[in-house]
């Protein structure tokens, strides 16, 4: 039988699962055959050049998926971007 721990695991995930599968009908709820067949074409195509990132986005919580994504590829943000309070004043013409 299972212990407490290990059905509180397969009960999140079974809702982890639903609620994704929910929120993908939703997004393809009120289209066309045409148009969903070329959004998982798209999806597909995406998953194929991503291999990597896909298998991370499955496993991992977001947030760690992208700072595991940086960190193994080498990314740096390479904006320069300066949030200091003098540039943060705007001049309307």
């Amino acid at each position: 039988m299972l212990d407490k721990s290990q059905s509180i695991f397969i009960a999140v995930s079974l809702f982890l699962i639903t609620l994704q599968v929910g929120i993908n009908h939703l997004q393809l709820r009120n289209k066309s055959k045409e148009e969903v067949e070329r959004i998982n074409a798209e999806r597909k195509a995406w998953v194929k050049r991503h291999p990597y990132l896909t298998m991370l986005l499955i496993f991992l919580p977001m947030p760690v998926a992208i700072f595991l994504e940086n960190i193994l590829t080498g990314k740096t943000d390479e904006r320069n971007v300066s949030y200091s309070s003098e540039s943060k004043e705007i001049e309307y013409k």
